[in-house]
């Protein structure tokens, strides 16, 4: 990736006439400056590209592909370490720029590492952990989906694929890491909502330790 070596990035790859390229922005340099830089990478061309910057700096952001635009979500400013928004941006893929600053995308202030989008073939959602219960994006309000169960709480990550959310955590700090599926393809809405149940998964000894980030890669 070209220079500055930057590091707790925005990154996600597009989808549709998109989906061999990988978007990322954001994060911070060697020195911990907060980037707003972003650039894109052509995987069929083997190059990178610039792409115009953010409005804002945003270090520790979540990228997420939705609706043909790359969204960064969250993230904080170089002046306000730690300190999170809940604010986001969306490069829009057709028309090769950012769209305004949305300053309310988030509902709390906090760490955005758990929001995913729903992947290749998805209806264009976005989850999140946020208060011990796994939410989704619809139409610009936050619903609840599940409740997260208490002995994967702490730690938490999640991803999806093909209809289901895979959430990997643990039940206190340091713990053993346990992991759930469920099942949600179109049944979020209030109707089906009761019925969605987590499956839990086994867990092999060697795989159970501190979990940093997750992805689903299709091959």
């Amino acid at each position: 990736m070209p220079g500055p070596r930057r590091s707790f990035f925005a990154c996600s790859a597009g989808g549709g006439t998109a989906s061999a390229t990988v978007f990322v922005a954001g994060g911070h340099d060697e020195e911990k400056n907060a980037l707003r830089s972003a650039m894109a990478y052509d995987a069929e061309a083997d190059e990178w590209a610039p792409l115009p910057d953010m409005a804002v700096e945003r270090d520790e952001c979540r990228g997420a592909f939705l609706n043909g635009g790359f969204h960064v979500v969250g993230g904080y400013p170089t002046d306000r370490q730690g300190q999170f928004c809940k604010s986001a941006e969306t490069f829009d893929v057709a028309t090769w720029r950012w769209g305004a600053v949305e300053e309310d995308r988030l509902e709390d202030a906090t760490c955005p590492m758990t929001c995913v989008d729903d992947g290749d073939g998805g209806e264009g959602r976005l989850y999140f952990v946020r208060s011990g219960h796994v939410v989704v994006e619809e139409c610009g309000k936050w619903k609840e989906v599940a409740e997260v169960p208490e002995d994967a709480a702490v730690s938490t990550q999640l991803m999806t694929w093909q209809g289901k959310l895979l959430l990997v955590g643990s039940g206190s700090d340091g713990g053993g890491r346990v992991a759930y599926l469920l099942e949600v393809a179109s049944d979020v809405d209030d109707g089906k909502k009761s019925k969605l149940t987590w499956h839990r998964m086994e867990v092999p000894e060697e795989y159970s330790g501190h979990v940093h980030a997750a992805c689903c890669l299709e091959i």
